[in-house]
C-alpha cells in the first residue's frame, strides 16, 4: 500500500475525502487547509457547526480505521491538500 497525497476541492456539500475499504487496517490522514477558509471534518452528515474545525494555515491528522469514511466541508468554496498514509494494524 502506498502513501498518496494530492488536493481536494471543498464545497458547503459534504464529500468523502478517504475511500473506504483499507480492511487490515487504517489509513493515517493528515488535511493541510491551505486556503485562506475554515474548513471542518467528520463523519457523513458533518456540517460547519458540528464538525472538528481546521483553521486557514492549519492542518490536523486522523485515523481512519476500516471501512470509515473522513468528510469534509467549507461554508466557501476552498482547496486543501491532503496525504493518506495506509497503515497496518496488528
Amino acid at each position: 500500500m502506498a502513501v498518496t497525497n494530492g488536493t481536494f476541492g471543498v464545497t458547503a456539500a459534504a464529500q468523502a475525502l478517504t475511500a473506504a475499504g483499507n480492511t487490515r487496517g487504517a489509513n493515517e490522514v493528515t488535511i493541510d487547509n491551505s486556503s485562506a477558509n475554515e474548513i471542518a471534518v467528520g463523519g457523513a452528515g458533518v456540517t460547519t457547526a458540528n464538525g472538528i474545525r481546521i483553521a486557514a494555515g492549519a492542518s490536523k491528522t486522523f485515523l481512519v480505521r476500516g471501512n470509515d469514511q473522513l468528510y469534509v466541508i467549507a461554508g466557501s468554496a476552498s482547496t486543501i491538500r491532503y496525504m493518506v498514509a495506509p497503515l497496518l494494524l496488528s
